[in-house]
């Protein structure tokens, strides 16, 4: 951690973390993630590497229509998503 005086006004700034460190924080905790194509999928991130391929557990898959409606199609049990997704 590093501290910045800005004038009168003490500014701590964190350092920053990697994206992959970021989503280790997330493995075990519920996430929502948006593919290329729109869809959403939500479940528990149970894995993760360093291509960004991610496991999903107890998963629930959604689509949007044209007026912003969501519409779960989907349940599964497990999940493999590729990193380029």
């Amino acid at each position: 951690m590093v501290a910045q005086l800005l004038g009168s006004e003490e500014r701590v700034v964190m350092p920053r973390k990697k994206p992959l460190e970021s989503i280790m924080d997330w493995i075990g905790r519920s996430v929502r993630l948006k593919l290329k194509d729109g869809r959403e999928v939500e479940g528990t991130l149970v894995e993760c590497d360093s291509y960004m391929n991610m496991v999903l557990g107890k998963v629930s898959q959604y689509t949007y229509d044209k007026d912003g409606g969501e519409e779960k199609v989907g349940e599964y049990e497990t999940v493999l998503l590729r990193g380029n997704n």
